[in-house]
């Protein structure tokens, strides 16, 4: 209980959130591989809750089409992202969890984090979590045009370049696809719930490791 307890300081600490009821916080950071819990149903309902959030903040901002908007929003929430906010958020710090913080885990806890909000303080406490957050990390992604980038350092540079869909998993209403980026010899990978968004995902990560066009040298390895 005494960890429990540190566990869900940390959470309510990183999210700057206070839950009223301790139910939700509980299971949103007690991954079933280390207690039986609500976590997968938090994630779910965190996904729909995500996705909306993001759907409406995307209104605000410009009308679009609706392809225009189902790659902005599959730009903005994806693995990546979702990662990115959980590592923002410490989540490894604090997540019950057997085995090795993967990825994948690290990104469905922020999910069951946002969905265990919404429960405990409703669509207003919510949405102010993604508000508050995504623009951060996520939101800037989607002003880059990352394709056009690429397509004109490679013309300049007289360099080709080719995307691959590598793979496509997930459900009908939760796909993700997988897409390969090969500029001569190097490889970068896109992952996102569309493939226009998967390729623009791959090319923004090329041109962040092998250019100067986006200033993210300490991220470089």
């Amino acid at each position: 209980m005494e960890d429990l307890s540190k566990s869900i300081k940390l959470l309510e600490e990183n999210i700057n959130y206070k839950f009223k009821n301790n139910f939700y916080s509980k299971n949103a950071i007690t991954h079933p591989s280390y207690k039986k819990s609500k976590f997968e149903l938090l994630e779910f309902i965190g996904d729909r809750v995500l996705n909306l959030s993001i759907a409406k903040m995307i209104w605000s901002q410009k009308h679009e089409s609706e392809q225009e908007c189902a790659e902005e929003l599959a730009t903005k929430v994806n693995k990546h992202t979702l990662l990115k906010i959980a590592r923002m958020w410490n989540v490894q710090d604090y997540i019950l969890y057997k085995g090795e913080n993967s990825d994948n885990v690290l990104a469905d806890t922020c999910e069951a984090i946002i969905g265990a909000v919404f429960l405990d303080g409703e669509w207003d406490s919510a949405y102010k979590l993604v508000q508050n957050n995504w623009p951060k990390e996520a939101m800037s992604f989607a002003e880059l045009d990352p394709k056009s980038l690429l397509q004109k350092w490679t013309h300049k540079t007289s360099k080709e370049y080719k995307y691959t869909l590598v793979s496509q998993h997930g459900p009908p209403h939760k796909p993700e696809y997988t897409v390969e980026l090969q500029v001569n010899t190097q490889i970068t990978i896109g992952v996102s719930q569309s493939i226009r968004a998967a390729e623009k995902n791959a090319a923004l990560e090329f041109l962040k490791k092998y250019t100067d066009l986006i200033d993210n040298k300490k991220n470089r390895k």
